[in-house]
């Protein structure tokens, strides 16, 4: 998924998306959590709290 897309599906820009990549920003707990839903996984992955990226 591009930036641009993650972006419109989070309702933001792609600046913002880049500075997450970067840890220039950290998303809030509301963020992360769309973060996660969009790419069909988990906060705890997201955060490499657990190595499966979908839990079942």
């Amino acid at each position: 998924m591009s930036q641009a897309e993650l972006a419109k599906a989070l309702s933001t820009s792609t600046s913002v998306i880049g500075r997450y990549e970067r840890d220039e920003m950290v998303p809030s707990i509301d963020a992360a959590k769309k973060i996660a839903v969009t790419l069909n996984t988990t906060v705890g992955y997201l955060l490499g709290e657990v190595e499966q990226a979908r839990c079942i």
